[in-house]
């Protein structure tokens, strides 16, 4: 793995040598700074020099102080080049290869590992290139550099470096070797944690239908402290090391101390050499340490880069049909010829032995049962799969006739791509969290306002667009949140119609459309029909039935294909499902004789009718500017920067005890740092001066107990403080949750899932840095300070001032300029890294229309320029910090330059005993070891600040619906349903979605909600569901009014099929067990043969068990459907609400599942919204809302004898029972 991540530093090995030779040289002034420190003490303490006759060394020593300043910051900037421009390579190939494997790799991964991967992951390697990697070679150069120096002064104090050296390494190694696997699963269950909160916040509104979603928080609670004790125990091993470390090279210290001041008594050594040897000690295992505490990000680095690696070495399998000629295309032809295909890890081929000729201009129809392989053949013609067997050729012609052919098989791998001839209406198309220019302008990037609203009108948008305050420049939330399931399906067709292209593909066009709105799409479809190749794939036959040819599929077999007209009379599949259309015969007269006098051309053309069919302006959520106050929620924080950190400390509460214990742990780490140089200096000289060994004794004693207890006191600190740390972020993470939950879905319509992912991961994992590296350091800097002070003032209190002058400089006014400066690349960091979490999880959710459409090279694109942009930061970043390092480098080598100044008077004077001038200059040097974090810290802050700020952001939010508090809790006793004048406008609209609307729905009783798209009907729903708090009218449930019963238990009794289910990345079982967490298996089979898929998930290899993808996308939209069904079913609630039930069900599947659904009705109160007049003499009573209104109301028949919209819409929907057609 290493080798694989030295060959990415190709491009950047001159940094990457600047880096290495920067950090040598910084050594070689350390070591020339130490012979003269060391020269200057002797002279002083031994030769009876005065400050005069040593300030050329002390003038000296100034020099190198400025020039190892210099190449600190040299250090700094040169290695972050290294890592910026590897990471920012390696993302931008990571993210080319995610799209050229394809909808099909993406559908079987999740998201947020993906996400993780490519944002988590690919930062886990700026450590091991900044750090890891150039620490390796300078703890190869300067150890030696080291000691060629001390080899020829004193041989025995070379062999104890010699010796201990390789066994810092060897620890290091061996212990790394047992974190490896930890360290493994660390990252697997970031990616785990990641992708679990994705798919909680994307389905917080399905956890909240079901009562699961306070329960749920169990669930991240155990996964974030699952992460938190993963971690954990990496570090446990990493601090292992650390300790084995620290144990050397304090103990080793403390022995050279030892050894060389003996022989100092015995006069077998000069002084000058002994301090020079004591001096280098430290500086010589200071890069295997630095090695060691990089240790464990290099190995977080390899680890990182194994999932990247493999995900990039996925062998692409996917090959798309290459139709570029330098003449143009005149004419094509698409041929399957025994295409035969079977999906990874099922046996069963979901397409065998496809047959067919597409010619040009030809409206093709694909039709069948769900689940019959329809999809997937498209998904074969757009290049996101290949065949097992057989082939996909495409003739093309140019102008003189010459024909070209290209194929697409598992022989053929020709880079094939038709996207440029193709447009595409998905089944489930997604929609960008952008505007509605944006996501039309998928189909056409360049495209002008004007062909976007030409487009728009095609599909029957714009009049609703114009409704809109900011009309296309509105933002319509991710995935169309705001727009209804009919809305976001004409934008997704006006953007293929923007496209323009020769080849149509329409996959279940208008499922989400009213019979009205289908028949006005229908005539603008036909208009771009012509001399244009349309395959069709729909449920609705009405969609199809006057298509050119018709292919009747069955279990991936092409069981029937011909015309309309020739297909009925073979009375095969294909009339098996026009007659599911046939109402009984009740209801049969004049359904199919008395056509109403309009046509759908006549729509077009805007020929009056009986009621007012103005354009539809309300809608189900709304596209508005509507935004949540979020600008001024963020200056309400902005203005409360003071109470960020007390609300920050507030999670310290009942842990404070343990910072407390962390924070002296850390002090009595450097105190025993301090503690060890400053025995170690007076030992040495008062062994120079000394008679007797027994002047040495105690020394010597405590030299080799504070080597010791400061490798003990940091692996406790260490241990205590990350334990309280990540304890604490897994509290956050649970916390940020639970005050999710009541905001969704109203309020969190606003943020990206992506965004709320980076809040969850990524910010709270940048406030681990304000517990660890911002409230400790600082407490541990103010203890170390002042008791170092006390002891210098014991002896010269100017010392004392000095002292903390230094420390107020670096442990105040440097982190507050370090603060200063980065603000503000702090704020673009943490923006810019939401940014990048954002854009992979729309591109990889969007990747099947990006493809499509030829926009995944843009996509790339931006995602580059921003990742690029997060560089740039980084960099500017890194420049500041080299500052910091400079300064810090400079003031600390100041501190102890300025000591040397100060004491050698007074040894002079004869005020300060000359043993205690090396002991002053080497204490002062490492007492800064408390300081050296906080500039850093400030920075921290900085982030931290910015990341809380986000978090309380969305936190800070007032719920849209909220429990009452009262004295009293009420109950439900009955189900009786009561809606009166009930008003609803959304935020920032004008038109209500809801006008006095007013009915009752009695216990057992059912009553349909039906009408144009977008009239208001889910409103309901919404409503009942207390999604959104209605202001004027009333809804009572059982006698008293929903605002004042619980939430919960309102929805405890309310049971909903939506059109649009969400699915959670788990197994079929544990997606039917949301609605019932103890169903058995029996009751659970029952119900999966109630809504008719019992059969087809005893069909997969591991039935139940069978884990469906994100979203669910690897079950078809039909088979989603059937399994929404089952859940609902399970939940057993005395209220059923079905919103389009049947959306994506072919008309078999639609009539078994109706039939089963109205037997359940019977014994249920039960609301049915529907686009679909199917079976709706099955009602108590049928309500026709337009416009937010109800404009008819009465029973099936009555509303047909009336000649109303009902009847209008009931006339569109049957079309294809009249003979004339």
């Amino acid at each position: 793995m290493h080798r694989r991540l030295l060959s990415l530093t190709r491009d950047t090995r001159l940094p990457l040598l600047l880096t290495v030779l920067s950090g040598l040289l910084a050594g070689l002034l350390t070591i020339a700074q130490a012979y003269l420190v060391s020269g200057t003490v002797n002279g002083v303490f031994l030769d009876g020099q005065t400050l005069t006759q040593v300030s050329h060394w002390l003038r000296l020593i100034l020099l190198l102080i400025a020039g190892r300043a210099f190449l600190a910051w040299v250090n700094e900037v040169s290695a972050n080049v290294v890592a910026v421009r590897i990471k920012t390579d390696l993302r931008e190939r990571l993210f080319d290869h995610i799209l050229k494997l394809g909808p099909a790799y993406t559908r079987g991964q999740r998201t947020g590992d993906l996400t993780t991967a490519a944002v988590e992951g690919i930062e886990a390697l700026d450590a091991y290139y900044s750090q890891y990697l150039p620490q390796l070679v300078i703890t190869a150069l300067v150890p030696i550099s080291i000691l060629l120096f001390v080899f020829p002064m004193d041989l025995l104090s070379g062999i104890i470096l010699l010796v201990t050296a390789p066994l810092i390494p060897f620890f290091m190694v061996m212990i790394g070797k047992g974190a490896e696997i930890v360290t493994k699963r660390q990252y697997e269950t970031l990616s785990r944690l990641s992708a679990h909160f994705l798919d909680s916040l994307q389905g917080l509104t399905t956890l909240k239908l079901f009562g699961r979603s306070k329960s749920h928080a169990k669930n991240i609670a155990a996964v974030s402290e699952q992460y938190r004790d993963t971690t954990l125990g990496v570090l446990r091993i990493t601090f292992l090391s650390a300790l084995a470390l620290e144990l050397l090279a304090t103990v080793s210290t403390a022995i050279i101390a030892v050894e060389i001041g003996f022989r100092l008594l015995y006069k077998v050594m000069e002084f000058r050499e002994a301090f020079f040897l004591l001096i280098l000690a430290p500086e010589f295992y200071m890069p295997l340490r630095a090695l060691g505490a990089r240790f464990h990000a290099g190995m977080s680095g390899t680890t990182a880069a194994k999932r990247i690696f493999e995900i990039l070495d996925t062998p692409i399998t996917s090959k798309q049909l290459s139709v570029t000629s330098d003449q143009s295309i005149a004419n094509y032809q698409l041929r399957l010829a025994n295409v035969s295909f079977t999906y990874p890890g099922e046996t069963a081929p979901a397409l065998e032995n496809i047959n067919l000729e597409i010619k040009a201009g030809q409206h093709i129809a694909l039709v069948g049962k769900t689940g019959a392989g329809k999809s997937t053949l498209v998904n074969l013609l757009l290049g996101f799969i290949q065949p097992t067997s057989g082939r996909i050729q495409i003739n093309t012609y140019t102008s003189t006739q010459s024909p070209i052919t290209h194929y697409q098989s598992p022989i053929h791998h020709s880079s094939f791509t038709i996207h440029n001839l193709i447009s595409w209406v998905p089944q489930k198309p997604h929609l960008f969290h952008d505007t509605i220019a944006a996501n039309i302008r998928l189909g056409k990037p360049d495209a002008a306002l004007a062909e976007v609203i030409e487009a728009a009108k095609a599909a029957h948008l714009h009049d609703f667009i114009e409704t809109l305050p900011e009309k296309y420049e509105t933002v319509i939330g991710e995935g169309g949140a705001r727009l209804s399931g009919g809305q976001a399906q004409r934008l997704a067709l006006a953007r293929a119609f923007l496209k323009d292209s020769p080849i149509l593909i329409l996959d279940e066009p208008t499922s989400s459309l009213d019979p009205e709105t289908e028949s006005l799409l229908e005539d603008s479809t036909r208009r771009l029909m012509q001399g244009r190749t349309v395959i069709t794939i729909a449920h609705r036959l009405n969609t199809i039935f006057k298509s050119d040819h018709i292919v009747v599929l069955e279990e991936g077999r092409i069981v029937e294909q011909g015309t309309h007209s020739e297909l009925l009379a073979r009375n095969g599949a294909y009339a098996e499902m026009v007659k599911a259309y046939q109402a009984p015969e009740s209801n049969v007269k004049s359904q199919t004789s008395e056509i109403s006098s309009l046509r759908p051309s006549d729509i077009a053309q805007g020929k009056p009718s009986t009621l007012d069919f103005r354009p539809i302006t309300n809608h189900q959520l709304p596209v508005t500017t509507y935004q949540l106050p979020t600008a001024n929620r963020q200056s309400q924080i902005g203005n409360r920067k003071s109470t960020i950190l007390l609300r920050l400390l507030s999670f310290l509460k009942g842990s404070w005890s343990l910072v407390a214990l962390s924070v002296l742990l850390s002090a009595l780490t450097i105190g025993s740092s301090v503690a060890l140089i400053g025995v170690s200096a007076w030992l040495i000289s008062t062994a120079a001066i000394a008679t007797s060994v027994a002047d040495l004794g105690v020394s010597v004693v405590a030299t080799r107990l504070f080597g010791i207890s400061r490798a003990v006191f940091r692996y406790l600190e260490r241990l205590v403080s990350h334990n309280v740390t990540f304890r604490l972020l897994a509290r956050l993470r649970v916390w940020f949750y639970e005050r999710l939950e009541p905001l969704a879905p109203a309020r969190l319509m606003d943020y990206k899932s992506g965004d709320l992912l980076a809040r969850v991961i990524g910010d709270v994992e940048t406030l681990e840095n304000f517990y660890v590296r911002v409230v400790s350091p600082s407490l541990t800097a103010v203890f170390v300070g002042v008791f170092t002070a006390l002891f210098f003032a014991s002896f010269y209190p100017t010392l004392a001032f000095v002292l903390l002058g230094f420390f107020l400089t670096l442990g105040l006014i440097l982190p507050l300029l370090a603060q200063l400066l980065s603000r503000r690349p702090g704020t673009r960091l943490i923006t810019q890294r939401a940014d990048l979490h954002t854009q992979l999880v729309d591109g990889i959710q969007g990747l099947a229309d990006l493809l499509a459409f030829g926009r995944a090279a843009d996509r790339a694109q931006r995602l580059a320029a921003t990742g690029k942009a997060y560089g740039d930061a980084q960099k500017q970043m890194a420049r500041i910090n080299g500052v910091h390092s400079a300064l810090m480098t400079l003031l600390t080598n100041l501190g102890l330059w300025t000591m040397l100044v100060l004491v050698i008077p007074q040894v002079t004077a004869g005020n300060i005993k000359g043993v205690m001038l090396g002991t002053f200059a080497l204490m002062t040097f490492a007492s800064f070891e408390a300081v050296n974090p906080l500039p850093l810290a400030a920075q921290m802050w900085n982030a931290s600040r910015e990341a809380a700020k986000r978090l309380f952001e969305v936190v800070d939010a007032e719920p849209v619906v909220s429990d009452r508090v009262s004295s009293e809790q009420l109950s439900v006793t009955n189900h009786h349903l009561q809606i009166t004048n009930l008003t609803f406008t959304y935020p920032n609209t004008s038109a209500p979605a809801l006008d006095s609307v007013t009915f009752e729905l009695q216990p057992s009783t059912s009553i349909a909600i039906v009408g144009p798209s977008g009239a208001g009907k889910s409103t309901i729903a919404n409503l009942l569901f207390r999604f959104w708090e209605y202001e004027s009218g009333e809804i009572r449930l059982g006698g008293e009014p929903l605002k004042l019963l619980n939430q919960d238990e309102v929805r405890k009794r309310l049971a909903l099929v939506s059109q649009n289910s969400y699915f959670f990345n788990a197994s079929i079982r544990e997606n039917l067990r949301l609605a019932r967490p103890k169903v058995t298996q029996e009751e659970m089979e029952a119900a999966a043969r109630a809504a008719h898929i019992h059969d087809f998930i005893m069909s997969l290899p591991k039935g139940y068990g069978t884990l469906i993808g994100e979203q669910g996308l690897r079950l078809s939209g039909g088979e989603r459907q059937r399994l929404a069904i089952a859940r609902a079913l399970l939940k057993d609630a005395p209220i059923l609400i079905l919103d389009e039930p049947t959306a994506n069900l072919d008309p078999l599947t639609e009539k078994a599942v109706l039939e089963t659904l109205f037997d359940v009705m019977r014994r249920k109160t039960s609301l049915l919204i529907t686009h679909r007049l199917i079976g709706l003499e099955n009602v108590d009573e049928i309500l026709v809302l337009n416009h937010g209104r109800i404009i008819e109301r009465g029973t099936h028949d009555e509303l047909l004898a009336r000649d109303g919209l009902y009847r209008r819409l009931w006339d569109l929907q049957n079309q294809i029972l009249d003979k004339d057609n």
